[in-house]
C-alpha cells in the first residue's frame, strides 16, 4: 500500500508538469517512475490517473490519444505566478541564490512552456540587490511569534552623525508584542505595541538586532484596539506617512487639479472632492506625524492644508526653518 501511495505522489508531480504542448503517455510515465525507483505497469499508471480525475485533477487526453495526458487547470495562472516572480525578483532583501531558487520553485508550479516562459521574462541580473541576511530569518522569527503568541524582543539601530550604526538608547531592548508583517518601498515592517503603552508602531526589520522570541504572553490586538483589530490595523498602515505613527485627524487639501491622481492614488478612490474656485478640495481622516509633514512639504504650492489650524502653522514653521537654513549658507 505505501508504495501505490508514492507511485500516485509521483505521478501526479509527473504530469504538473505537463501542457497541451507537452503531453505525457503512460509509458512515459513508467520510465519516469523509474528514475525514481518506483516499478509499475502501465495499467497501474492508467488507475492512477484516473484516481486523480476522481480526485478533481483537471487532467484530459490530447486530440491526438497517442500524444497521452495534460493538465489544464493549476492552482495559478501564469500570469499570477509572473507578479509573484517579478516581486521576489525584485525583493532587494533577497540575494540573487535566494531570488533564483524561490522563482524556481514558483516556475515549477506551472506547465514546462510556462516554466520556460517564466524564467525567461524574469530578469534577475539586472536587479540592484540589498540583500540582508538577517531579514528574511527575522521574517521566519516574528511569524512563529504571532502564531505561538509570544511577544519578542530586541535593539534597534540608527545611523550616528559619523555614519555608523549604533544602538538606540543605549542597546535598550524593545519588548513588542507583534501583529503583522507588511512590505512598503522595498522594506519590511513590524507591527506591533510597545509593551506597556496603547497605541500601534512600526519597526523596519533591517533596523532591527538580537530579535529573539520572548516566553512572556502577547498583550492580543483585540484586547488593545477592541473589536475588528485586523481591520484597525490595515487602516492605520495606511494612514501611516512613510510608516510614522501619530494621533488620527480630518485633514482638508486644497489642490491643483492635475494633482487628483497623486492624492488619489495615497488616500484611494473613496474620497469626496469638491470644486473650490479654481481649485479643488478633499477632506480625509489621516494620522498627524512626522511622515505626514515629510509628504506634504513634497508638494510645495501645489497642495495647501485648509485644516486643522496647528497643522497649518506647523508647515509654516517648517517652511520658514527651511528658508532660514537656505539663507544662512
Amino acid at each position: 500500500m505505501e508504495k501505490t501511495k508514492q507511485r500516485l505522489l509521483r505521478v501526479l508531480d509527473i504530469i504538473k508538469r505537463t501542457d497541451e504542448q507537452h503531453p505525457i503517455t503512460a509509458n512515459e510515465i513508467v520510465a519516469e517512475l523509474e528514475r525514481y525507483g518506483i516499478e509499475a505497469e502501465r495499467k497501474a499508471v492508467l488507475r492512477d490517473i484516473e484516481a486523480l480525475v476522481d480526485y478533481g485533477y483537471q487532467i484530459v487526453t490530447h486530440s491526438d490519444n497517442k500524444l497521452g495526458w495534460y493538465m489544464i487547470e493549476r492552482d495559478f495562472e501564469d500570469w499570477e505566478l509572473k507578479v509573484l516572480c517579478d516581486a521576489v525578483a525584485g525583493a532587494q532583501f533577497l540575494t540573487k541564490t535566494d531570488s533564483k531558487r524561490l522563482i524556481g520553485k514558483l516556475c515549477n508550479l506551472s506547465g514546462e512552456n510556462g516554466k520556460k516562459l517564466l524564467q525567461s521574462v524574469t530578469p534577475i541580473e539586472s536587479v540592484n540587490k540589498n540583500p540582508t541576511v538577517s531579514t528574511k530569518i527575522y521574517i521566519d522569527t516574528i511569524l512563529r511569534a504571532i502564531k505561538s503568541k509570544k511577544q519578542v524582543n530586541f535593539q534597534y539601530v540608527y545611523t550616528d552623525p559619523n555614519m555608523k550604526k549604533v544602538l538606540k538608547h543605549d542597546g535598550k531592548h524593545y519588548k513588542v508584542n507583534p501583529y503583522s508583517l507588511y512590505w512598503n518601498n522595498d522594506r519590511y515592517y513590524l507591527v506591533g505595541n510597545y509593551s506597556g503603552y496603547d497605541n500601534l508602531s512600526h519597526y523596519r526589520l533591517d533596523r532591527i538586532r538580537n530579535l529573539s522570541v520572548s516566553e512572556e504572553d502577547i498583550l492580543s490586538a483585540d484586547e488593545l484596539l477592541g473589536a475588528n483589530s485586523s481591520l484597525l490595523i490595515a487602516e492605520h498602515v495606511k494612514n501611516a506617512f512613510y510608516n510614522y505613527s501619530g494621533e488620527k485627524i480630518c485633514l482638508t487639501l486644497r489642490f491643483n487639479g492635475y494633482m487628483a491622481d497623486d492624492l488619489i492614488d495615497h488616500f484611494g478612490q473613496d474620497i469626496k472632492i469638491t470644486k473650490s474656485g479654481d481649485m479643488y478640495e478633499m477632506t480625509v481622516f489621516t494620522e498627524e506625524s512626522n511622515g505626514l509633514y515629510y509628504w506634504l512639504l513634497q508638494y510645495g504650492e501645489e497642495v495647501t492644508v485648509v485644516s486643522p489650524e496647528r497643522v497649518r502653522t506647523e508647515i509654516i514653521r517648517r517652511i520658514d526653518n527651511i528658508r532660514k537654513n537656505y539663507s544662512e549658507i
